[in-house]
């Protein structure tokens, strides 16, 4: 592994510190610390071999919390929808605020943040002129944001997985020794919690964009179903294979 790409993705995923930790997106603090990007990029959805959306994402890093923000857009003619979500977590790597949004067709917002060390909560707004319904659940604010069709999220809780099971040695390089870890995810769309395994599974050669190359792979099971991921040499996601949907996520 390329000890300073894994250190750099596991202290914004899951807080082995070294240094300064997370990231912001645009704010509005006049005093607002200066951001490093970590990964930025799109994601093609694909159904059945046609590209139906695409996300595009940027997760960035600085000391005092962390964003994860994307823009999902429908591309198939029977679906034209453009969808927003930005993801906010503290230095300790739990949840400080999710924020996900409908421009299009609808203007509905769903926005979730702790309510204190035990729940979450949920506020749902149907459109605009509608006051916000409340949603809690007992869930702690260090169970991960797993939406609905935003794979950046599926990125993030393979840095977790990966910041449990690897660790620098002696010689200043990364030691991994995969075991499968069960952890606790919120949906926000659903409304629904639920706890995933992530597990690595082998060393896989194919060929991405036209290039060959060796990825990791990895098997998220739920129980909704199953997700194969595949990570480069640089810890980031590259592909996601959906079999059950025959739906497959690649990386531009």
């Amino acid at each position: 592994m390329k000890q300073r790409t894994i250190l750099s993705l596991l202290i914004l995923a899951a807080c082995v510190t070294t240094g300064s930790y997370c990231a912001s997106g645009k704010s509005a603090d006049k005093n607002a610390k200066p951001s490093t990007s970590v990964d930025s990029g799109t994601f093609g959805i694909l159904v059945n071999g046609r590209r139906v959306a695409t996300e595009s994402f940027r997760v960035e890093q600085r000391s005092d919390f962390s964003t994860i923000s994307s823009e999902l857009k429908f591309s198939d003619a029977s679906v034209q929808a453009v969808q927003t979500s930005e993801l906010l977590m503290l230095p300790s790597g739990v949840l400080k605020r999710y924020t996900w949004k409908e421009t299009q067709p609808g203007k509905s917002q769903i926005v979730v943040e702790p309510q204190d060390d035990d729940f979450i909560v949920a506020h749902i707004t149907q459109s605009p002129s509608d006051p916000p319904k409340d949603s809690v659940h007992p869930l702690a604010p260090s169970t991960s944001i797993l939406d609905d069709n935003f794979f950046s999220h599926m990125e993030i809780l393979g840095w977790k997985y990966m910041a449990v099971n690897c660790r620098p040695n002696a010689q200043g390089t990364n030691d991994c020794k995969w075991a499968p870890l069960r952890m606790p995810v919120f949906v926000p769309h659903q409304q629904e919690s639920m706890v995933v395994q992530f597990q690595f599974l082998s060393m896989d050669k194919m060929k991405l964009n036209g290039i060959e190359g060796e990825f990791r792979s990895f098997k998220l099971q739920s129980e909704t179903g199953d997700w194969l991921l595949w990570f480069n040499d640089q810890n980031k996601l590259v592909r996601v294979l959906i079999l059950a949907d025959n739906t497959e996520v690649l990386r531009d």
